[in-house]
């Protein structure tokens, strides 16, 4: 039996009811609520994301970015902090990283995570040979 068939068997045999395409209005709205949040902070740059100088000169980027992310974005922060677990590293890294990557592909000039992140890797002499072991 293949991967997907053991997968098709699971959720036939599965008690919880699978996911709806209907969205109920309350879930709509929701989601209008953070897209809506998102596009403002993306579209007049307010977001800390957009300060990559900030590198260089502060120790606490992280905080800053999940602090921005709990009062401009409530119910993201919520969701992501009630999916991730503690097990690897640090939670809160984790939620500035994917919070990170949602603005930066909404405009690639909130890099701010993903200089972060290229900081770290040239500091502790990461290099190509990383890439092989994900």
């Amino acid at each position: 039996m293949s991967e997907f068939e053991d997968i098709k068997e699971l959720s036939s045999t599965s008690t919880i009811s699978p996911p709806t395409t209907d969205r109920t209005r309350t879930d709509r709205t929701v989601v209008d609520d953070v897209i809506s949040s998102l596009k403002t902070l993306q579209k007049k740059k307010k977001s800390i994301l957009f300060s990559i100088n900030m590198i260089h000169t502060d120790s606490n980027i992280v905080e800053k970015v999940v602090k921005e992310l709990q009062v401009t974005v409530p119910f993201l922060y919520d969701l992501l902090d009630s999916m991730i677990g503690e097990s690897h590293g640090s939670k809160q890294s984790t939620i500035a990283t994917i919070y990170g990557m949602i603005m930066h592909s909404r405009n690639n000039h909130a890099s701010l995570m993903q200089r972060l992140w290229s900081v770290a890797a040239i500091h502790c002499h990461a290099d190509n040979k990383v890439c092989t072991f994900m």
